[in-house]
């Protein structure tokens, strides 16, 4: 006689196990959303929540019910609930040991720095500070070690990073965790962020940089650079994570971008004189312009992405998706916008 329950079946029911794995998540999320489940109940979720995989394991390996014919992952997430139950008296919340410790570094007679951040998995905030005798002012909510080195007198270097020793499963001290870093506006700084997968956000409008370089990772980067006091070089080599670029309004720079396989979005402020070079990836590229702007495009390389340009710019060679667009008064005007398209990708560029 055949058997009427497909968990009784020694094949393991991938759909089923799936099903149950969705279940048991809305279920734990609709008791943490009502209140049933305390911070400290959170904690011991993204802590353990492993059990889950160590169930659905012994039902791939062993293919067929466990105990009651029922399958082992039902008894990882009854153990995950009942531990999240009971666990906080027990004091099993206890996560990575997150700490908060602020980094100061002194202006002093410094007339020009460089500055390298390697950014951490938590959300970062970049921003510039309000003068003061300060070239560095970073608090850190963080897990691990934090490494802060400063040498130099008249040009200073300033580096940050992270290094955490040992393995964890857990996410609570990610969730817990922030960077907050201060820059000084007072003196050129020359400065290189390596972003993690945190989300990262660079205020960087009131800086005054000499050099910029930002190496994307898989978290998203909402990024503003300056209008210096002199014309200085950017580059931007992008991740999986999205970008999104706003540049101040008369900023004078040369920037280099290089797109990964995020969507890189630029807004261009008024009165540039801009030097832009695109090498594109499979993430979508867009380029909004500002009204009245004299601008040129150039591009090199058709890709297998379309490339639509708008903006009132004017095709006068080429073909397809290469050749060259200007609008009529670039070749006259004082401040113009030049975009390069070197090499394009699989990812559709616009410029409008």
């Amino acid at each position: 006689m055949a058997r009427s329950k497909t968990f009784e079946n020694d094949r393991l029911d991938l759909p089923r196990l799936g099903a149950i794995v969705l279940i048991a998540a809305g279920l734990i999320w609709f008791l943490i959303t009502i209140g049933t489940f305390s911070n400290a109940s959170v904690s011991i979720l993204f802590t353990y929540w492993p059990v889950l995989l160590i169930g659905l394991g012994l039902d791939i390996f062993l293919g067929r019910s466990g105990p009651m014919g029922l399958p082992y992952t039902v008894f990882a997430v009854a153990v995950l609930i009942l531990v999240m139950f009971i666990g906080p008296p027990l004091g099993l919340s206890r996560g990575p040991n997150v700490v908060t410790e602020t980094f100061v570094e002194p202006l002093g007679n410094a007339q020009s720095a460089r500055i390298n951040l390697d950014l951490a998995s938590a959300p970062n905030q970049i921003f510039s500070l309000d003068g003061g005798g300060e070239l560095v002012n970073a608090e850190l909510t963080h897990t691990g070690t934090i490494n802060f080195t400063a040498r130099g007198d008249v040009n200073k270097v300033v580096e940050l990073s992270r290094s955490f020793e040992g393995t964890s499963f857990g996410f609570t001290g990610v969730l817990q965790t922030r960077w907050d870093i201060g820059l000084s506006p007072d003196i050129p700084i020359d400065l290189f962020v390596d972003v993690g997968s945190g989300p990262v956000q660079l205020e960087l409008a009131r800086l005054d940089l000499s050099d910029f370089a930002l190496s994307g990772g898989s978290g998203p980067v909402q990024l503003e650079l300056p209008a210096s006091q002199e014309r200085y070089q950017a580059e931007i080599d992008g991740g999986s994570g999205p970008i999104k670029l706003g540049l101040s309004d008369r900023a004078e720079l040369g920037l280099t971008v290089d797109v990964g396989s995020g969507p890189f979005t630029a807004t261009l402020g008024r009165d540039l004189d801009l030097d832009l070079s695109l090498t594109g990836g499979s993430g979508p590229i867009r380029i909004d312009l500002p009204g009245g702007a004299e601008v040129k495009v150039e591009a090199w390389d058709d890709g297998s992405g379309p490339l639509t340009v708008g903006g009132g710019l004017q095709r006068i060679s080429g073909s397809d998706d290469t050749g060259v667009w200007q609008t009529p008064g670039f070749d006259q005007a004082d401040r113009q916008i030049l975009i390069t398209v070197r090499r394009a990708g699989s990812g559709p560029i616009t410029i409008r």
